[in-house]
C-alpha cells in the first residue's frame, strides 16, 4: 500500500511514498478504463475527485500536483525513472477536444510540468494517443493524458520513426479534426508537436511500446509490470517541484 499524504476533492498532493502493491489488481482491472454514463468509471476523474484508482485500489492516489486545470502523477508502468502523466481535469478524450478557454491554461501547466522533468533528468519527448469515438488510437484510458518521458536520442529517433508524423501547425487545426484519432508527438528541444493518423490496425499503446523498445525494456504494458519502485522514486523526487510549478502558475 503506498503511504502519503491523501488528496482531497479539488486538489492535493502526495510528498513522499511507499508501496508494496499487488499487479493482480491492475491486471485483472483493464476492463474498467473505459468511461461509463457521466463518467462514473473513468479511472482519472474517479482519482482527481480523491477516489482510490480502480485499477489498483490498494495503492492509494497517485497524484503528485494538481489544480482546478490539469492534474499530474507518475506513469503506472514507469519503466523509466522521471515518466510523467498530465492530463486535463475536465473528461476529454483527446487534447485536441478540450474547450478552447481550457486548452491554453492546459498547455501552460504542460510545459511546466515537462520543465520540471527536464530540469531533473534532461531531455524530454512527450507522447498521446488521442482517441475518437471510433478509436483508441492505441490508448488503453479514455480520457486525454499526455505522456512526458525522459529521453535519449535513440528515442526520439525511434518515436519519429514510429509513423508519417507532420508538424502541427496550430493547435486549431488539429482540433479541427478533432472526431478523428491522432498520434502526437513532441521531441526533445522543440517547443512544437508531430501529428499523424493511426494506422488502421494499430497495437494498443503502440508509442509505449516504441519507447520502451528503444530504451531496451520487454515489459511495456502497464497493466502487467507496473514499476512500482519507480513511480516512489519518480514521485519522492518531482512531487515538490511539480507543486512549486503548479503554484506559480495564475489561477484559471
Amino acid at each position: 500500500m503506498w503511504a502519503g499524504q491523501g488528496v482531497a476533492s479539488g486538489g492535493g498532493y502526495i510528498d513522499v511514498i511507499t508501496v508494496a502493491g499487488t499487479v493482480g489488481v491492475m491486471r485483472a482491472s483493464r476492463a474498467l478504463t473505459r468511461a461509463g454514463p457521466d463518467n462514473a468509471v473513468c479511472v482519472l476523474c474517479r482519482e482527481f475527485s480523491g477516489a482510490p484508482p480502480l485499477y489498483a485500489p490498494n495503492l492509494g492516489s497517485q497524484i503528485s500536483a494538481q489544480d482546478g486545470v490539469s492534474s499530474t502523477s507518475p506513469a503506472l508502468g514507469c519503466f523509466v525513472e522521471g515518466y510523467l502523466l498530465n492530463s486535463p481535469r475536465e473528461h476529454v478524450i483527446s487534447t485536441a477536444s478540450l474547450p478552447p478557454a481550457l486548452l491554453a491554461a492546459y498547455l501552460e501547466r504542460l510545459h511546466a510540468v515537462r520543465q520540471v522533468v527536464e530540469n531533473a533528468y534532461g531531455p524530454t519527448c512527450m507522447f498521446e494517443h488521442g482517441m475518437s469515438p471510433g478509436c483508441s488510437s492505441g490508448g488503453c484510458i479514455d480520457h486525454a493524458h499526455m505522456h512526458i518521458v525522459p529521453a535519449t536520442d535513440v528515442v526520439a529517433t525511434a518515436l519519429l520513426a514510429a509513423s508519417s508524423f507532420s508538424p502541427v501547425h496550430s493547435w486549431e487545426s488539429l482540433a479541427d479534426r478533432s472526431d478523428a484519432a491522432y498520434l502526437l508527438i513532441s521531441l526533445p528541444g522543440e517547443e512544437g508537436y508531430r501529428w499523424a493518423a493511426p494506422p488502421l490496425a494499430l497495437q494498443s499503446q503502440h508509442l509505449r511500446r516504441v519507447v520502451a523498445g528503444a530504451l531496451g525494456v520487454e515489459d511495456y504494458d502497464w497493466a502487467v509490470a507496473s514499476f512500482l519502485d519507480t513511480i516512489v522514486s519518480t514521485n519522492n523526487r518531482l512531487a515538490p517541484a511539480l507543486r512549486a510549478a503548479y503554484e506559480q502558475l495564475a489561477p484559471a
